[in-house]
C-alpha cells in the first residue's frame, strides 16, 4: 500500500490514495472537532468508509481500526498533538514546590492503583521524571499539529496548563485541578488519569483549609487507601531547575513557541527569552512572603509554595508545604486596599502592587484546561472562593484561592474534614485565633448561663468573622465566604445520608459518646410530637470544646484513635438538618440553636436562645412504675420539623423511622443502656434496656417481651495495618429464644444486620456481626475496598469458630453439650447465603470448620473431634455391624459416629465434609472386603449387611448404588464361591420342584449362578430376600429362567459353539415348560415361539442353523416318508434335515408319546416334511394385470381387496437345481445337457410382463437386474412375479442385459402407448446417455429412428430428478436448450405459484437446459435441438405468463421479451411478416400479454382503450386517472434498461404496423391513435387531444 500505483483507498475528497509519502497524511477519523480543523488543509486526506450501521461502526472500532493500526493507517487523534504557545515568562518556583510537595501522593497512588505503569517507570530508573520541567508564563494557548507531515490548524485555543513532551506549561491563574490533570498525563503516557487528578487536589484543598499532616495521612491511608511504599523506594520529587527567564537556558526543538514565533519557520525555534517586559520574581521574597497554614498568626492563602528544602520529605508524613516565616499581622486593611483593586463579583479578587505589574495571584472560579475538542476538564469538585488577610512586600490586599472542600462529591469517605480557620486577628485585634478560652465553671460540671451566652458570642464573632466593627468591604468579604462555606455544609449535611432515618442512629452513636456519671443509668429518650422530635440525655453535659466542634466539620472530641473507628468521623449530628432547620441544644448552660434561615452558614453558626423547660419534657416520658425515671437530664436537643409542605419529612414518614429503633441497638453500645420512645401521637411509649446476665448471654427488655443474645467478642491486635489503633474488638452475635419447656435456648434465623456499633444493612447471615468497620459515604454500608476491613473479615471466622466452646459450655447445655453444638451449628452461613463484603466469609468459616475440633463422638466421653472423621444418620445397626475397630482397619482411618443428639442440615453436613453413614458407605466396605477377607466374615455377616443395607435404602435404591454393587463378588452361591451381577443372571431358588426338572435338565442348572440358601438362615431373611432382588438378583422360576437365561443362551452363537451339549437341552426345556401350567406363558407364549423361529440355533445334518436363514425339514427318525437324498444327491443343494440327537434324550427315551411332543412343537416352529411353502397376503392392486387375467378372476375381484397367496422360494430353488440335471452317459462318461422341462420352459409362452396383458415366452422379458434396470428403469417389460433364484433365471432364459435395438424398441414402446407416460429424469437421462455412448458404434441407426421422431421426454413439472412424473414425448424441433426469459419464468412460478392450479397441472415447459443438464451435446449437436426458441413463440410464453403471475410480478420479464424482439429486429431474424403477425395475435382480445401500472393483462384489442408506453411523466400524471387509458408497465428498469427502452424497444413500438396500436405520450407526440378506431376510441382520442392542446 505504501507504494504510489496502489491508490486503493478512497477519501471523503473522492480520491483514491495509497500510503506513499506524496499522499500526505492519510488517516481515519475518530473527532468530529479536529476533523473540521483539518479537513481543508493539503495534504490531509481522511479515509471514505461510507454510511456505516452501528452495527459497522461498533464492527470498526473493535477490529478494523486494530488492522488500521497494524498497516499504519493512524486515527485522526493518534497523529495529532498540541503546540504550545505562550506570552511572557514567570517566575516557576511556586508551582514547581506545589508540584513536588504532590508528587509523593502521586507516587503512591500510581503505586496502589496502577502497578503495571509503577513497575515500567522503575525499570527505566525513573529517568522520566528527571525530565519534567515546568514553565509558568503569563499567557498560553495551544494549537494542533500534525509533526510529521509538517501540518499545522490555524486556530489557537487558550488554556491555563499544557503538557507538551518533557515540559509543563502554566498560567499564574492555573488552579491545582489544571495543573495536576496535565501533571497526570506526564506520569500516565499522554492520557489524562482523572482519578489521580482528583485526588491530588483534594489532599492540596486538605492541606490549605487546615489539615494537619497526621489528617492527610490519615485520610490518604484509610479513605483512599493508599498502601505505604516499601522502604528501598525512593521517593518522587521534582529536581532543582534554574529560572526559566535564565539566558543561559535555552528550551529543545520541541518547546512551545512565543507567540512572536507562532509564524516563524519550523527550523528555527526560539529562545524562551522574556518576551513580556514583566521584571523576574524575586524567588527569595516570594518564599517569605509565603504564609504558613499551619501558623497562628498567619492566614493560609491559595498561593501553594514549597520551600526546596522540604521536596525530599519522607513518604509517609508529607511536610507542610506552606512557608514558615512569620509575617507581621496587619493592623487595617483598608488603609492600604483601594476600590479598584478588588473585584466586587466574587470571581476574581487580585492583588496588585503598585511597583510590579505581576499579579501575585490570579485565579478564576471553575477554571478548567481545554482539551482538543474545546471542552473543559470537568474536576467533579465545586470550588469555594475562601479569602484571606494578608501582607506582602508589594503592599496590602485581599486575595483568594479555589478551595475545594470535597463537598460537591460525597462517592469519597470524607476522613476528618476541616475546613481553614478563617481569622480576623489582623481586623479586630483580638489576640490569640483559636485560643482556648478562660471560663469559669460553677458545680462539677456546670456552666454559668451568662457565660455560656458569651462563649456562643465569641465563637461567632472569632470563629465566623460576625462583628459590627468589619468595614463594609471586610463584612461583604466574609459574606461571601461564609455563603459558600454553608452550601458545601448543606450539600454535606443532604448528600452523606441516603435515609433521613440515619440521624436518629447519629444521635445515639453521639449519646454512647458521651460520659456519665457513675449513679446514673446511661439512658437516651427521644419524644416524637407533631411539631418535631425532643431528645433527652443524662450525660454529664456538653463542655466548651463539644460546642465548638459542633461548629466546625471534621473537628471531634473524641480522642482515643487506639480504640478504633467508631465516632471518628465528628459529622454525625450534620444529619439532624435532614428533617430541620434549626436544631436546639440545652445543656450544661448553653442554650443555642443552628438556624439555616440565616443562610448556609447556620449549619454551623451558633445562636443563642432562651433555655427550655427540660422539667416538662422529662415529665412526658416519666412512668411511676419506673423508679430509674427520675432521672438528671443534663442535654436536651430540640428538633423542629421542616415546614410540612415536604412531603418527604411527614409526620407519618417520620414516625416510621423510629421503627430502626430495634432492641439490637444496645448490644454493642459501650455506655448507652436504655433507650426511650415517646409517640405523643399515638401516646405509645417504648423503653428498652440492656441486661447482661453472663457467660455472654445479653438480654434486650422491651417492655413484657425479652430477647436474648449469645455475645461473643475478641480483642485484636491492629498496629500493624493501622499505627495509630493498637487494638479493636470485633464480635459476633447469635440470636437464640428461651425454651420454658426443657430449659434450653433454640436459634432465631432470621437474616441479621451488620453492625459498626449502630446497625448497617443485612448481607445475608444468620448472626450479627459487630466490628469497627470503614463505612461508605452513606454510613449504610461496609467499605469493600478498605485493607482494615479485609483485615476485620479475615478474623471473623477464628472468632466464629472459637465461640462454639463458650457457646457450648452455657448451664443450659452443660449435661448435654451436642444440643448446644445443633444449635450453634444452625447459625453456619452456607455458600451462596451471603452477600456484598461479607459473601467469602461462609467459605472461610466453613473451612475453619473442616479443620477444628467442632463435633462431638458418640459416646459418654464428650470427644470434640474434626468433621471428616464422622459418620452422621447412623443406627444401632449399623454400629453392631461396624464397630470402629473394623472401619480402621478396612479404611485406615479413624472414622467415629456422630454424637446422637447433634442435629444438622444435610447441606452444611455436605459443607463440612461429614460422610453419611448410608448405601454408599456400606459399599466402601463391602468393596474394601471383596478385595481381601470377605469369606471369613461368614454368612450372617454378609446376610446382617445386606439387612442394613435394605433398612437404609427404604423405597428405593440409588442407581448409583446398584451400579457399584453390580461388580463386586458379595452374593455367596451354592458351589461355595462368590459372585457379582457382572458375571451374569444370579438366581435366587425359592420355589418348590415337583417334576424334579434339577434332576431331568441338571446340565443347565449347573450354568446358573444360584444364591446359597444358607444365607436366608436368619431373622431378617425377608429383608435379605428382599434386598437381593432389588441389586438385580432374580427368583428362580421356570419361567424367568427361560426368558432371562436359557431362551438368549439358544440363540447366542459363541454360547452354542462352547457348550455344545446343551443345544438339545435347551429346545427340550423350553418344550416341557411351554406345556406346563404356566401363567406367564399364556400371555408370553407367541412372543417365546417368535422368538425360537427367528433367532434360537438348532441342530441340523449341516451344523447350527437358524430357521430364519434356511428351511429345516424333518429327517426319516421324525417319520417323514419322503427321501430327499436321492433328488439333491449329486447337487450342490444343501437340504437341512433336524438332528437326530433331540431323541436321544432321556425325556423323550422314557416317554414315547414325548416324540410326537417334539414333532409338533418342532412344527409350530417352520420345521416340514418337504419344502417350506410361506402364507402370503397382497393387495389387488400389487397383483400384474396378466397374472390376475390369468387367474380368471377379472370378473369377481374388486378394487381395494387383499388376495391371500403361497409362495415358496425353497420350490423355485429345487427347481432351479431339478431343471439342469440332465446327462448323457458316453463311456462312462456324464454330460449334463438341457432337461425337456427347460425345453418346453423355453417354447411356450407362459411368462407375464410388467407392460402389457399378454404372456410372453421368456427370451422376449428381461431379468429385473441391476444391469437392465440401471437403463430402462421401471418401465421395461419385466418378468413377473419377481423370483430371487438367479440360477433358474438364467436357466429358462430371461434376457439380463441391454442392447441397443432392445433399447430403441423399448423406448418406441413408450412412445406409442396409449396410457399417460410416467418416468423420472433420473432414469431418462440414463437412457439418453446410454443411447449417446452407443452412437460411436450406430450413429446412422439411431440417427434414423430418432432424428424426425418424437422420443424427447419432457416432463409436466420439474422437482426432482428422481421423482417419478408424467410428461410428453416430443420431437427435436419442438424443444430448445435454453432461454434466459423463460429460466426468469420458471422462477417466477417456483416463487409465485398459480392461483390454486396443483403444480402438476401447470403446462410443461420446452427448454431443456435444466431437465437434462449435461446433454447439450447430445440434444443439439446431434439432433439439431434449436440453442433458443422461435421469436414468435414468445407469444405463447406471455400468454402462460399471463395465467400464471400478476403484471406486477411479470411485467420485467414482459420487457425482456419486447427487448428480445427488438434485437431480432435490429438483426433481421425478426422479419416484417413476424411483426404482422405478432401484431395480428396481439390484437386479439384473449391475447392479454401486456401488463399495464394498474395491474391488469390487456392486449391491444379496441376494448382496452389506448394502450401506451410514457416517457413523459409530467403527462402521465396528466392523464393517470382518465378512462380509457392504460400504460404499460415494465417493472424497475435498470439506466441501461431505460436506455435501451428509448432506443430500441420504442422502434419496435413505433414500426408502421403496431405505430397506430402502441405509441407513447410526449410534448412533441400529442395524437394518440388506438386502431382500429371506433366511435367511443374516437371520442376519447379526441378528448385527450383537446386536453393536450389546452
Amino acid at each position: 500500500m505504501e507504494e504510489k500505483e496502489m491508490t486503493i483507498l478512497p477519501t471523503v475528497q473522492d480520491k483514491w490514495v495509497s500510503l506513499h509519502q506524496s499522499f500526505g497524511l492519510v488517516c481515519w477519523c475518530d473527532d468530529e472537532e479536529l476533523k473540521k480543523e483539518f479537513q481543508n488543509l493539503k495534504n490531509v486526506n481522511f479515509l471514505c468508509l461510507g454510511n456505516l450501521t452501528t452495527e459497522e461502526k461498533q464492527l470498526f472500532q473493535d477490529k478494523v481500526s486494530a488492522l488500521f493500526r497494524r498497516l499504519g493507517i493512524s486515527s485522526l487523534s493518534e497523529v495529532v498533538t498540541r503546540e504550545a504557545i505562550y506570552d511572557g515568562l514567570s517566575d516557576s518556583s511556586c508551582k514547581t514546590s506545589l508540584v513536588s510537595w504532590a508528587l509523593p501522593y502521586a507516587q503512591r497512588f500510581i503505586y496502589s492503583n496502577h502497578q503495571n505503569e509503577y513497575s515500567q517507570l522503575k525499570l527505566s530508573g525513573f529517568k522520566k521524571l528527571n525530565c519534567l520541567k515546568i514553565v509558568v508564563v503569563e499567557k498560553l494557548f495551544y494549537r494542533n499539529v500534525v509533526k510529521r507531515f509538517g501540518i499545522e490548524s490555524s486556530k489557537r485555543y487558550e488554556c491555563s496548563c499544557l503538557l507538551q513532551d518533557n515540559i509543563l506549561y502554566a498560567t499564574l491563574k492555573s488552579n491545582p485541578i489544571s495543573l495536576f490533570t496535565e501533571l497526570s498525563r506526564f506520569l500516565a503516557a499522554g492520557i489524562p488519569e482523572s482519578p489521580l487528578a482528583k485526588f491530588l487536589d483534594l489532599i492540596t484543598t486538605m492541606k490549605e483549609s487546615g489539615f494537619t499532616e497526621k489528617q492527610l495521612e490519615s485520610h490518604v491511608t484509610n479513605v483512599q487507601n493508599l498502601t505505604l511504599l516499601p522502604n528501598e523506594e525512593s521517593q518522587w520529587s521534582v529536581s532543582s531547575m534554574p529560572s526559566p527567564v535564565d539566558d543561559k537556558i535555552t528550551p529543545t526543538a520541541n518547546s512551545g513557541l512565543s507567540l512572536v514565533d507562532v509564524n516563524s519557520p519550523k527550523s528555527t525555534p526560539k529562545k524562551y527569552g522574556n518576551v513580556s517586559k514583566t521584571k523576574p520574581v524575586d524567588t527569595d521574597k516570594m518564599r517569605s512572603s509565603m504564609p504558613s497554614p499551619v501558623d497562628d498568626k498567619i492566614t493560609p492563602t491559595a498561593s501553594l509554595g514549597l520551600s526546596l528544602d522540604d521536596v525530599n520529605t519522607p513518604q509517609s508524613t508529607p511536610k507542610k508545604y506552606g512557608n514558615a516565616s512569620k509575617t507581621k499581622p496587619v493592623d487595617k486593611m483598608s488603609q492600604d486596599v483601594t476600590k479598584d483593586s478588588i473585584e466586587s463579583n466574587g470571581e476574581r479578587i487580585i492583588e496588585q502592587s503598585p511597583a510590579s505589574t505581576t499579579p501575585s495571584v490570579m485565579l478564576e472560579e471553575g477554571e478548567a484546561l481545554k482539551d482538543q475538542s474545546g471542552t473543559g476538564i470537568d474536576t467533579q469538585f465545586s470550588e469555594m472562593q475562601i479569602g484571606f488577610i494578608r501582607q506582602s512586600d508589594h503592599g496590602k490586599g485581599i486575595v483568594s484561592s479555589d478551595v475545594n472542600a470535597g463537598f460537591s462529591s460525597i462517592n469519597t469517605e470524607i476522613d476528618e474534614l476541616s475546613l481553614g480557620t478563617v481569622t480576623t486577628q489582623q481586623a479586630n485585634g483580638v489576640k490569640g485565633s483559636g485560643q482556648s478560652y478562660d471560663i469559669a465553671v460553677k458545680g462539677k460540671y456546670s456552666i454559668n448561663e451568662e457565660e455560656a451566652a458569651k462563649i456562643i458570642e465569641n465563637i461567632r464573632r472569632e470563629e465566623f468573622g460576625l462583628d459590627p466593627a468589619f468595614s463594609a468591604i471586610e463584612e461583604n468579604f466574609l459574606k461571601k465566604q461564609n455563603a459558600r462555606l454553608g452550601r458545601a455544609l448543606q450539600r454535606l449535611s443532604v448528600d452523606l445520608y441516603s435515609q433521613d432515618s440515619h440521624f436518629l442512629l447519629e444521635l445515639i452513636q453521639n449519646a454512647d459518646d458521651n460520659m456519665y456519671p457513675c449513679d446514673v443509668e446511661p439512658t437516651l429518650t427521644f419524644i416524637l410530637q407533631e411539631t418535631g422530635v425532643i431528645v433527652l440525655n443524662n450525660e454529664q453535659g456538653f463542655s466548651v470544646e463539644n460546642i465548638k466542634a459542633l461548629c466546625d466539620v471534621g473537628d471531634s472530641t473524641k480522642k482515643e484513635p487506639s480504640a478504633g473507628y467508631i465516632g471518628k468521623k465528628g459529622i454525625g449530628f450534620k444529619s439532624v438538618f435532614r428533617v430541620t432547620d434549626a436544631p436546639e441544644i440545652h445543656s450544661n448552660g448553653f442554650h443555642f440553636k443552628f438556624d439555616t434561615s440565616e443562610g448556609e452558614i447556620g449549619y454551623v453558626l451558633p445562636t443563642n436562645v432562651p433555655p427550655c423547660d427540660i422539667n416538662m419534657f422529662s415529665k412526658m416520658v416519666s412512668v411511676h412504675s419506673d423508679p430509674t425515671d427520675e432521672k438528671d437530664w443534663n442535654t436536651c436537643i430540640m428538633l423542629p420539623f421542616k415546614s410540612k409542605k415536604n412531603e418527604d419529612l411527614s409526620v407519618e414518614k417520620l414516625s416510621s423511622m423510629f421503627f430502626d429503633l430495634r432492641p439490637s441497638l444496645l448490644l454493642f453500645l459501650h455506655r448507652l443502656k436504655c433507650i426511650k420512645f415517646r409517640n405523643l401521637l399515638d401516646d405509645s411509649l417504648i423503653v428498652m434496656r440492656k441486661e447482661a446476665v453472663g457467660n455472654g448471654i445479653v438480654n434486650v427488655s422491651t417492655g413484657k417481651d425479652k430477647l436474648t443474645w449469645f455475645v461473643e467478642s475478641r480483642k485484636l491486635k491492629s498496629s500493624h495495618i493501622r499505627e495509630d489503633v493498637e487494638t479493636t474488638e470485633i464480635s459476633v452475635a447469635l440470636t437464640l429464644e428461651y425454651d420454658s419447656s426443657n430449659g434450653n435456648y433454640i436459634p432465631k434465623l432470621d437474616q441479621q444486620r451488620v453492625f459498626a456499633f449502630l446497625p448497617l444493612r443485612d448481607y445475608g447471615l444468620k448472626f450479627i456481626v459487630q466490628a469497627d468497620f470503614v463505612l461508605t459515604s452513606s454510613r449504610e454500608e461496609v467499605n469493600k475496598d478498605s485493607p482494615w476491613n479485609k483485615f476485620l473479615l479475615s478474623e471473623l471466622p477464628n472468632l466464629f469458630v472459637s465461640a462454639e466452646q463458650s457457646f457450648c459450655s452455657l448451664p443450659c447445655f452443660k449435661e448435654n453439650p451436642a444440643k448446644g453444638v445443633s444449635v450453634f451449628m444452625s447459625f453456619v452461613p452456607l455458600v451462596g447465603e451471603v452477600d456484598g463484603f461479607f459473601s467469602q466469609l461462609p467459605r472461610k468459616i466453613i473451612s475453619k470448620l473442616r479443620n477444628s475440633k467442632c463435633l462431638l463422638l458418640e459416646g459418654d466421653n464428650n470427644e470434640w473431634v474434626p468433621p471428616s472423621n464422622l459418620l452422621r444418620n447412623w443406627t444401632e445397626e449399623t454400629r453392631s455391624l461396624l464397630p470402629e475397630s473394623l472401619i480402621k482397619e478396612l479404611l485406615g482411618v479413624g472414622v467415629g459416629y456422630l454424637n446422637k443428639d447433634t442435629v444438622l442440615t444435610d447441606s452444611l453436613a455436605q459443607a463440612l465434609h461429614i460422610e453419611e453413614c448410608g448405601p454408599k458407605f456400606l459399599i466402601r466396605i463391602m468393596s474394601s472386603l471383596c478385595a481381601s477377607s470377605l469369606k471369613s466374615m461368614g454368612l450372617s455377616w454378609i446376610s446382617s449387611w445386606l439387612n442394613v443395607l435394605f433398612l437404609m435404602s427404604g423405597n428405593g435404591i440409588q442407581a448409583e448404588v446398584i451400579s457399584s454393587l453390580y461388580q463386586l463378588r458379595f452374593i455367596p452361591l451354592v458351589d461355595g464361591t462368590y459372585a457379582s451381577l457382572q458375571d451374569g443372571q444370579i438366581w435366587l431358588h425359592t420355589d418348590p420342584d415337583p417334576d424334579h426338572r434339577f434332576e431331568a435338565f441338571g446340565k443347565l442348572y449347573t450354568k446358573l449362578l444360584v444364591v446359597n440358601p444358607a444365607l436366608l438362615s436368619d431373622s431378617h431373611a425377608e429383608n435379605v430376600t428382599q434386598m437381593l432382588y432389588k441389586v438385580g438378583v432374580q427368583r428362580l422360576s421356570e419361567h424367568e429362567v427361560l426368558k432371562k437365561h436359557f431362551l438368549p443362551a439358544i440363540s447366542n452363537e459363541i454360547y452354542m459353539r462352547e457348550n455344545t451339549g446343551l443345544i438339545t437341552e435347551l429346545l427340550s426345556f423350553i418344550m416341557f415348560h411351554l406345556e406346563t401350567s404356566c401363567h406367564e406363558c399364556l400371555v408370553e407364549k407367541e412372543y417365546i415361539l417368535s422368538q425360537l423361529r427367528n433367532y434360537a440355533f438348532i441342530s441340523t445334518n449341516h451344523g447350527y442353523k437358524r430357521l430364519a436363514d434356511v428351511p429345516i425339514h424333518f429327517s426319516k427318525e421324525f417319520g417323514n416318508l419322503i427321501d430327499m437324498s436321492k433328488l439333491v444327491s449329486g447337487t450342490d443343494m444343501n437340504w437341512f434335515e433336524i438332528d437326530k440327537s433331540y431323541l436321544e434324550h432321556a425325556v423323550y427315551k422314557s416317554s414315547p408319546a414325548a416324540t410326537s411332543k417334539l414333532k409338533k412343537f418342532l412344527q409350530e416352529l417352520g420345521v416340514t416334511d418337504f419344502v417350506k411353502i410361506m402364507k402370503v397376503e397382497k393387495c389387488v392392486e400389487e397383483i400384474p394385470h396378466t397374472i390376475l387375467k390369468n387367474m380368471m378372476l377379472d370378473d369377481c375381484i374388486s378394487p381395494g381387496a387383499t388376495i391371500t397367496d403361497y409362495d415358496s422360494q425353497e420350490l423355485w430353488h429345487l427347481l432351479s437345481h431339478v431343471s439342469s440335471k440332465s446327462f448323457c452317459s458316453t463311456n462312462g462318461q456324464y454330460k449334463p445337457f438341457k432337461s425337456c422341462v427347460i425345453r418346453i420352459l423355453h417354447s411356450v409362452q407362459w411368462l407375464a410382463s410388467s407392460m402389457d396383458d399378454q404372456l410372453h415366452f421368456p427370451s422376449e422379458l428381461f431379468h429385473n437386474c441391476e444391469a437392465v434396470y440401471g437403463v430402462l428403469g421401471d418401465n421395461a417389460p419385466y418378468c413377473i412375479p419377481k423370483v430371487k433364484n438367479v440360477k433358474l433365471l438364467n436357466d429358462i432364459g430371461l434376457k439380463n442385459t441391454v442392447h441397443l435395438d432392445e433399447a430403441l424398441t423399448v423406448l418406441e414402446a413408450w412412445r406409442r402407448s396409449k396410457k399417460p407416460f410416467r418416468a423420472s429424469i433420473s432414469q431418462m437421462s440414463k437412457l439418453y446417455t446410454y443411447i449417446w455412448n452407443e452412437m460411436s458404434n450406430s450413429k446412422q441407426k439411431i440417427v434414423e429412428n430418432l432424428h424426425s421422431q418424437a422420443f424427447i421426454f419432457v416432463p409436466c413439472s420439474f422437482g426432482s430428478t428422481n421423482e417419478v412424473v408424467s410428461g410428453l414425448f416430443l420431437s427435436p424441433t419442438e424443444v430448445y436448450w435454453h432461454d434466459s426469459i423463460v429460466s426468469s419464468m420458471e422462477q417466477a412460478k417456483s416463487t409465485h405459484p398459480q392461483f390454486g392450479q396443483p403444480a402438476t397441472q401447470r403446462p410443461f415447459s420446452k427448454m431443456l437446459c435444466n431437465v437434462y443438464a449435461g446433454l447439450q451435446y447430445f440434444f443439439v449437436n446431434e439432433f439439431g435441438v434449436a440453442e433458443n426458441p422461435p421469436l414468435r413463440s414468445y407469444l405463447q410464453l406471455l400468454l402462460q405468463l399471463s395465467t400464471e403471475s400478476s403484471p406486477s410480478q411479470a411485467s420485467k420479464t414482459v420487457f425482456l421479451v419486447f427487448q428480445k424482439w427488438s434485437d431480432g429486429l435490429d438483426s433481421g431474424v425478426l422479419s416484417s411478416d413476424d411483426v404482422d403477425y405478432m401484431k395480428k395475435i396481439m390484437e386479439e382480445k384473449e391475447m392479454k400479454i401486456l401488463p399495464t401500472v394498474k395491474n391488469k393483462w390487456v392486449s391491444l384489442h379496441q376494448s382496452f382503450g389506448l394502450i401506451c408506453w410514457c416517457d413523459d411523466e409530467e403527462l402521465r400524471k396528466e392523464f393517470m386517472n382518465l378512462n380509457g387509458i392504460d400504460f404499460l408497465r415494465f417493472g424497475e428498469l435498470t439506466d441501461l434498461e431505460k436506455q435501451m427502452l428509448q432506443t430500441k424497444v420504442s422502434v419496435l413500438f413505433q414500426r408502421r404496423t403496431l405505430a397506430k396500436s402502441v405509441t407513447f405520450i410526449s410534448s412533441t407526440n400529442p395524437f394518440c391513435y388506438c386502431i382500429p378506431v371506433t366511435p367511443k376510441c374516437l371520442a376519447t382520442s379526441l378528448f385527450i387531444h383537446c386536453c393536450v392542446d389546452l
